[in-house]
């Protein structure tokens, strides 16, 4: 049997001042982190909807990186007028994967955005705007997380970690067939959930790929997810 080949969702970056050269886009730590699990990385372009069938069929494993904010009129919340906020090309192709890796039964990651990508395709909802985690530093460990026992997360952290903080929403209201099991230790804010069939799907609000050099532990959540 061969290694296991994991889909990484990329954004798109503008790289000239004309705004004609555009690349896809996403941290090289997550390809790190996976050949360093036993994985074969792969990163999925954004593309239309019609598409995620195709690029799920070629993959193992899925992973939602992070990046842009969901749509909040996904969650029947309007859209800021600051339009930058969002990218809805890559929504919808992010959330036609959820659907196709959830029909083909292959697990899901998500990460930042990845986790409030999926807890909102499944029917949950976001916090508009937190206060308190937007560290620029990806580097930092900003605060520490309370994690719940009984979970993969607890076997590898145990009952606090400490973790990095990038991101300015939350989970709100959590989807159905999700459970918490990490908040931050201070506001309670959820920090990680898993599908509660715990083979699903594994969610992380923070970003464990820039902790790699800095925490171990790290890389224990990618060894992880490529076990299930």
């Amino acid at each position: 049997m061969g290694k296991p080949i994991i889909g990484v969702t990329s954004t798109e970056k503008i790289v000239s001042p004309d705004g004609l050269m555009v690349h896809s886009s996403v941290s090289r730590h997550f390809a790190q982190a996976i050949i360093k699990a036993g994985g074969v990385p792969i990163h999925l372009p954004v593309c239309t909807p019609d598409m995620a069938e195709t690029y799920v069929s070629m993959i193992d494993r899925l992973v939602l990186s992070g990046g842009q904010d969901v749509q909040p009129s996904y969650y029947n919340e309007p859209n800021a007028s600051d339009s930058s906020l969002y990218f809805p090309e890559r929504d919808a192709f992010e959330f036609a994967l959820v659907q196709e890796a959830l029909r083909q039964k292959k697990p899901i990651m998500g990460v930042c955005r990845g986790i409030q990508l999926f807890n909102t395709a499944q029917g949950g909802s976001l916090n508009l705007d937190i206060h308190g985690h937007q560290n620029n530093n990806p580097e930092l460990l900003v605060h520490d997380i309370a994690v719940e026992k009984g979970n993969a997360l607890h076997t590898i952290f145990g009952q606090k970690g400490a973790v990095n903080s990038l991101h300015h929403q939350s989970i709100k209201n959590l989807a159905p067939g999700l459970e918490v099991i990490a908040r931050d230790s201070k506001d309670e804010t959820i920090e990680a959930v898993q599908s509660k069939d715990k083979k699903t799907f594994l969610g992380v609000q923070w970003h464990p790929e820039y902790l790699l050099s800095i925490n171990p532990k790290s890389q224990q959540v990618f060894n992880y997810f490529l076990s299930l």
